[in-house]
């Protein structure tokens, strides 16, 4: 029921601008996980994307991006942390067998926290603001003579709330070469 309610609720509070969050006293206890949103920005399309209730299962073609996670409990968030990173397919057609060739990039893991613990006044929300990505110029990593096939930008976020709830959500984005 609880979620129900929430989605008209935090619908605008993740503008992502503090003004949207509140203080709010953490409770003894809290038995609900916290609520996570990406706020996305593909080739210059903004989206929108709650969990629990809509998993980003994203396969278009995508040149730019831009993520913004965020975290929201109604007794405060404590932790919000993104893992982010680039997946590059590349194929040689001409090669006898044909061969392909995956790299990984793992980005630097970002978060964000607030102390505080039952009782302290804290904010029921917090968020982070990615990196602007341009999956164009990921082209560079396939070897000589291998042609791009895509590149995927992935991510994982979680978050926490102060009685130790945990949230997690993942998405990514492709870029397939035109």
């Amino acid at each position: 029921m609880r979620r129900r309610w929430l989605i008209p609720l935090v619908f605008p509070l993740f503008g992502f601008e503090c003004e949207y969050f509140d203080d709010v006293v953490v409770p003894a206890s809290d038995t609900q996980p916290p609520m996570l949103a990406t706020r996305m920005w593909i080739d210059g399309d903004e989206r929108l994307v709650l969990w629990p209730h809509e998993q980003i299962l994203d396969a278009q073609q995508a040149a730019s991006l831009l993520i913004a996670p965020a975290v929201y409990d109604s007794g405060g968030a404590m932790r919000l942390d993104v893992q982010q990173g680039v997946r590059v397919y590349c194929h040689d057609d001409d090669a006898d067998p044909e061969e392909g060739q995956q790299t990984i990039i793992d980005l630097f893991p970002r978060s964000e926290n607030q102390g505080g613990g039952p009782g302290s006044t804290v904010s029921n929300g917090l968020f982070l603001v990615g990196d602007v990505f341009d999956l164009t110029t990921y082209e560079t990593y396939c070897y000589s003579g291998f042609d791009l096939v895509e590149v995927a930008y992935f991510w994982e976020v979680s978050g926490r709330d102060f009685a130790g709830n945990l949230s997690q959500m993942n998405g990514s984005v492709l870029y397939y070469r035109p």
